[in-house]
Order: structure tokens, then sequence, then C-alpha cells
């Protein structure tokens, strides 16, 4: 089953317009009612499915820009604009600020001499007593 011609307009139409026209407008601009825009919008399986297939195209060719935004963001030399950018890079990247600050206290957490191994530990040992016998 494919789409009929209104369907596919009234996604670009949707695209294009929707916070700016009326959903009364929109339903006009395609050719149909404003009921059978809804029933398209909320009812409709494979109407949703390529109305998010087409919004997604669209914004895949948005990322470059955004992309740029942020990197420009991190430069406004405003320090809330910076952490605003730096919190949607991380968050978008799969490090949440939470999970920084997780790894940071587990971090400070760490034993100075976790990763030595006995040939180390000895050295260091005999290193402190020297030091302390002086």
């Amino acid at each position: 089953m494919t789409l009929k011609p209104k369907q596919v307009l009234a996604i670009t139409t949707l695209y294009e317009h929707e916070g700016d026209w009326t959903s009364d407008k929109i339903a006009e601009h395609v050719g149909t009612t404003t009921r059978t825009l809804q029933r398209w919008r909320h009812e409709d399986e494979e109407f949703q499915a390529e109305f998010k297939k087409y919004l997604s195209r669209q914004f895949k060719g948005l990322r470059p820009k955004a992309i740029r935004t942020l990197g420009a963001l991190l430069e406004s030399g405003k320090p809330s604009v910076q952490l605003g950018a730096v919190k949607e890079i991380l968050d978008r990247s799969g490090f949440a600020v939470e999970q920084i600050i997780t790894l940071q206290d587990e971090r400070e957490n760490v034993s100075p001499l976790e990763g030595l191994n006995t040939d180390e530990l000895r050295i260091l040992a005999n290193a402190t007593k020297s030091t302390i016998n002086k």
C-alpha cells in the first residue's frame, strides 16, 4: 500500500508549515478536511511511518550545521551558553553529566597504589622507609 498524492502533499506541508499554519489551512492546502488530516496523523500507521521517514531525511541533512553551531557555541565566551553546548554534546555523545560525575568520583576514590605490581610496591615501601629513617 502506498500513500495517496494528497497524503504526500500533507507530509511536506506539515513539515514546512506546522506551527505557522492552522490545521484548517493545511487541510485546505492539501485538498482534504481537517478531520481527515487528523485521522492520517493519529490513526494511519503508514502515514505516520512515512512522515517519520521524511522528518528523518530532513534532519539528517541538518546534522552538519547543527554540529558546527554547537562548536561555535563552545567559543561564545558566555559561560552559560558554553555549559549548555557542552552538556548537549556530551549527552548526544553518550556521556550524560551524571555519568561523568560518577566517573570523576570513582577516579577520586581510587588508591594511588592501585595497579602497582609487587616489585613496584616493594620499591615504594623501601623508598618510604629510607625517607622516614632520615
